[in-house]
């Protein structure tokens, strides 16, 4: 459940930045919160369908 309101929270943040802009890449760095790497960007990814962020690149650097 974590994973999918930090997802969302990342995609909302890159579409604010992005401003009607195509978003084609983000680079996240989460750390401090104990999530799984691998079902945050796979929520990316279905957050940012029907959006400008839809199909972009995500290059994420966890720490715990």
């Amino acid at each position: 459940m974590h994973e999918t309101g930090l997802a969302d929270a990342i995609v909302r943040a890159a579409l604010r930045r992005g401003a009607g802009r195509k978003v084609t890449g983000v680079r996240v760095r989460v750390g401090g919160h104990p999530v799984d790497p691998l079902v945050v960007t796979q929520n990316i990814q279905i957050a940012a369908v029907g959006t400008v962020a839809e199909g972009w690149r995500s290059t994420s650097s966890w720490s715990r």
